[in-house]
Parts: structure tokens; sequence; C-alpha cells
């Protein structure tokens, strides 16, 4: 069973259960205030009679005759007397007339259902109480029933009022009022049904939705109108999958290039391994003039140094993934002077002119990835400088941003476009030839996102290439 059409039965069944413990209330309480009112003035006209029958009684020996005069002047259509001597019966009246009987003419039965046990039990429960009354039906009819000792006598008088119709419409009124009630349940069933659905169909959406999501598809949720808990709930989850989809995304792209990124070191392993062994088989096996195999020897010797400087920058890449990167706030001039240190003890520089300058204040960094970072941009100026003349690199470093200017070869469009792509080289063969393996503007890109730096490069074919780097 859905949620909502459990809280549609429960507010079904609690709206029918207090519908009926409050009309039942009402009923009962107008009821009874109608059963107090003729109650009340039955023993009114009860009183009225017994204070001057007592007084009659007590002095007067033909009780028949009083008790005729009484019924003639009090009686009407609607009102019967009895007259009763301790546990006997004397005299009653017929209901709505004149007629009176008395034992003498044989011995009189109550014509209501009210025995005399249950009046002396209620004048017993009740010493101090001139008079009572009681509701009795006779033949589906309703009376009230008023009686009490007449005070000095032995005599009690009970007083019969038959219903005007009061008392009896309140049958009629019950079976109006369980009618009206069926109907008012009905009816709200059917409005709250209509509105259950409404207002709660959005969590059936939710529902298919999260179910949607369960079994991999985050497309976006339909909109849900409305400013309540379900459409912010709907809203919730709609952002929720859409962080999940893009995630996902992200995923899908982030494997995409750690395959590209293998198929790349693949090919890029296996000419320089072919070469390698080929050479070597040469070497070893064929007659070879000595300058033949010095040539094939220098080819190896160069061949193996890119390949330890290609797994020494893979190796620094798989370490970027995996640690957690440490910060520091370090001067700009302390990063120059590691990076001098580092070029000067490198002859592949030598022949270039390098000029440095650096800023006040910090930067906030990890200290070796950023000498790492300037130091493949470095040496990617001074290989795009070699063979020029005036070769000249210059390096700046400041609090906000930094920058490496060379005036070198200068880059295409297109390689512009892609040197950030792992093992992209603009000129294969002439990169090969100056020991490039093509990862090392990767790692600076690898280096400048866990930093937040942006890149930026501006260059022109033989006329040089600046990189600017914002920190």
């Amino acid at each position: 069973m859905r949620i909502w059409e459990k809280v549609y039965l429960v507010v079904l069944v609690l709206f029918v259960l207090v519908l009926n413990l409050c009309g039942g209330f009402i009923f009962r309480t107008i009821y009874a205030g109608s059963v107090a009112a003729s109650e009340n003035a039955s023993a009114t006209v009860w009183r009225t009679i017994a204070v001057s029958m007592a007084e009659d009684l007590s002095g007067l020996k033909d009780d028949k005759a009083l008790f005729q005069t009484y019924v003639s002047y009090y009686n009407n259509r609607n009102r019967a007397f009895e007259l009763w001597r301790d546990d006997v019966l004397c005299y009653k009246s017929v209901s709505g007339t004149q007629v009176i009987y008395s034992s003498g003419e044989g011995k009189l039965q109550s014509d209501y259902p009210f025995p005399v046990e249950d009046r002396k039990a209620a004048e017993a429960e009740n010493p101090d109480v001139q008079c009572m009354s009681r509701i009795v039906e006779k033949q589906g009819e309703k009376y009230v029933c008023t009686f009490g000792k007449l005070s000095g006598t032995p005599y009690t008088l009970v007083l019969y009022e038959q219903d005007t119709g009061e008392l009896s419409a309140w049958h009629r009124y019950m079976i109006v009022f369980l009618t009206a009630e069926l109907f008012a349940s009905v009816l709200m069933a059917l409005l709250l049904y209509g509105v259950m659905r409404k207002f709660l169909s959005p969590i059936s959406r939710i529902s298919k939705a999260a179910a949607r999501v369960a079994a991999g598809d985050y497309s976006p949720l339909p909109a849900i109108s409305g400013r309540d808990e379900l459409a912010e709930l709907a809203g919730d989850i709609d952002r929720m999958t859409g962080q999940v989809r893009r995630h996902m995304e992200d995923k899908e792209k982030e494997s995409l290039r750690k395959q590209e990124f293998i198929d790349a070191l693949s090919h890029e392993l296996r000419t320089p391994l072919t070469s390698i062994r080929g050479y070597a088989q040469l070497v070893e096996t064929a007659r070879l003039p000595e300058e033949k195999k010095i040539e094939y020897m220098d080819y190896i010797v160069r061949e193996s140094g890119r390949l330890e400087e290609m797994m020494k920058l893979l190796r620094q890449i798989t370490l970027l993934n995996q640690e957690q990167v440490k910060w520091k706030e370090v001067p700009p001039a302390r990063i120059l002077h590691e990076i001098e240190d580092t070029l000067s003890g490198q002859p592949e520089f030598s022949g270039i002119q390098i000029q440095t300058e650096a800023g006040e204040g910090i930067i906030r960094c990890n200290p070796v990835l950023a000498e790492m970072f300037f130091m493949n941009i470095i040496r990617n100026a001074c290989q795009a400088c070699a063979g020029r003349e005036n070769g000249t690199v210059e390096v700046g470093l400041w609090e906000s941003h930094g920058i490496v200017s060379d005036n070198g070869a200068g880059m295409s469009e297109e390689c512009k476009q892609r040197i950030f792509e792992p093992y992209y080289r603009e000129d294969a063969s002439r990169s090969r030839k100056r020991g490039g393996t093509g990862l090392g503007m990767y790692l600076c890109s690898r280096i400048a996102q866990v930093h937040g730096w942006r890149i930026e490069i501006e260059s022109e074919p033989d006329r040089g290439t600046t990189v600017f780097v914002r920190f």
C-alpha cells in the first residue's frame, strides 16, 4: 500500500470517528436538555396539584370525589393521574379523559410500565426530594412520569404527561443525523481522495525518480511546482541527481583520459624500445664499421636516457595523483634560488641566457611541485631556443603570478591547443633528438590543477613563447 493511500485511510477513519463522537455528543446533549425541560414542566404541574391536594386529603374522607375533582380540573388530552396509598393503587384516570377507576370496582393495575418497586427504590434513594420524574414508554409513545408523596398523607400522586412529539421526534432526528453523517462521510471520502492524490502524487514521482537513480538513470527529475516540503525534496533530489550525473560524467572522462594516457604511453614506449632492441642486435651480430657502432650506441644511450626521463616523470605524475599535497608559504625569491641552483648544474642549459626576477610577498604552494612546474617550462623554453643566436629565457616570479618568456621557435595554434596533452609534441622527430618525452607540460597542467593556478600561453611561430601563470 502506498503512503498516500495509508494517509488517506487514516485521515478518513479519523474524520468519521470524530464526526460520530462530536455528533453523538451534541445529539445527546440536546436530547438531555429536551428531556430535562419536559421533566421540569411536568414537575411544576405536579407541585401545583400536590400542595392543594395534600391539604384537601388531610381533612376529607371521600378521596374519590376529591380525586375526580382534580382530574376534572387539571385534565387535558395528554395527561393521566394515579393516586396510590402505600403499595396499593386507589384511583387512576384514563389519559386524555375525565374517566377514573377506583379500587372498589376491582383490582386496579397501572397502565404504564413503571413498577411500584422502581418507584419505591427511587424514593428511597432520594428521601429529601419532593418529586422525581422519569421517561417511560407505552405502546411506542413516550410519557413523562412525575411522582412523589403528598405531604402529611400516606398517598403518592403519580402524574403521566404524554410527549407532544418533541421527545418522540428524536428518533426521526437520529435517522436524519445518521443519513447526513453517511452522506458527509462519502463526500469527505471523495474530496479527500482527490486532494490526497493531488498533493501527495509528487511522492510517487519522487519514488520513481529515486528508483531510476538506483538503476543508474541520472536523467533530470520532472519539475514539481509549489513551495512546500515535497517540492523542496524533489528539488534536492534533482540537484543530487545532477551532481551524481556530473560526477559519473567526470569519472567517465577521467577513465577515458587514463585509457588515452595508457594507450599513448604504450605507443611512446614501443618506438624507442623497438629501436633500441634493433640497434643492439645490429651491434651484437652484424659486422659494422667502428663509426656505425659508435653512432648506434649513441642512439641507444640517447633513447635509454629519454626512457629514463619518461619513467621519472611518470613516477612524479603518479605520486601527484596519490599523495596529499602539503602547502607552505614561500617567498618567490626562494623558489627562483632553487631553480637557479638546479639550472647551474645541468649542461643542457649552457649557451642560453637565463634572466630571473623575483618580487616581494609570499606564494602559498608546495615548493617541490612549484620548482618542478617552472623547471619543466624553462626546459621547454631552452629547447625552443636551442640552435638560435642570442637565445634568451626570462623568468619572473611575483606574489600573484609568474612569467616564463623566450625568443625561441614558438608554437603553432594547434600546438597551443594541445600542449597539455600527454606525449604530444609538435615536431616528434626533433623532440626525440632533444630528449623530449611529451610529458613535461602534462605534468605542469596537473600541478597547476592541484594548486588552482591558471596557465595562459601566448606564442607565434619563430617569434617566441610567453607562459603566464596566475596564482
